[in-house]
C-alpha cells in the first residue's frame, strides 16, 4: 500500500490534462479584477497624518523639555523652588561635605565602640578556653 502522497501523485499524471471549465474561469476573472485595489479617502489619509504629526511633535515637545530640565540643573533652583534654601551650588557643595564629613565622624565612633565590644567578647571567649583548659589539666594529671 502506497501513502496518500502516491496516490495523489498518481491521479494527477493520470488526469494530467485537468482544466477549469470556463464559467469558472470567467466568474474567477471577474471577481479579480472588480475588487482591484481600494485607496484610502482623502479624509482618511488627512486625518492618518494629522494624528501621526501631532504624536512627533508630542514627542518632541517631551524630548526638548526633558533636555532643559536635565542641562538647566541647579540653575534656576531658586526661580522654581522660591522657599529653596540653597542661592547658589557652593552652598549645596558645603552642605554636601559637612554631611560627608558628619557621616565618617559616625563611622569612625562606631568603629570604635565595635572594637572595644569584640575585644571584651574575644577576653570572654579567652579566659573561658583558659579556664577549660586549667579544669582538663586537673581532672587529667
Amino acid at each position: 500500500m502506497g501513502t496518500i502522497e502516491d496516490k495523489i501523485s498518481n491521479i494527477l499524471k493520470k488526469e494530467g490534462g485537468i482544466n477549469p471549465s470556463p464559467d469558472f474561469t470567467d466568474r474567477s476573472r471577474r471577481l479579480i479584477l472588480e475588487h482591484g485595489q481600494r485607496r484610502p479617502s482623502f479624509i482618511y489619509t488627512l486625518k492618518h497624518e494629522f494624528i501621526e504629526n501631532m504624536k512627533f511633535g508630542v514627542a518632541l515637545a517631551l524630548a526638548t523639555f526633558l533636555l532643559f530640565v536635565i542641562f538647566s540643573g541647579f540653575t534656576y533652583w531658586g526661580t522654581l523652588f522660591p522657599g529653596a534654601t540653597f542661592e547658589s551650588g557652593t552652598e549645596l557643595l558645603e552642605e554636601a561635605k559637612q554631611v560627608s564629613i558628619q557621616i565618617e565622624f559616625q563611622e569612625a565612633k562606631y568603629f570604635d565602640e565595635s572594637e572595644q565590644e569584640i575585644t571584651a567578647m574575644l577576653q570572654g571567649i579567652q579566659d573561658t578556653e583558659t579556664s577549660i583548659d586549667t579544669a582538663l589539666d586537673t581532672l587529667l594529671f
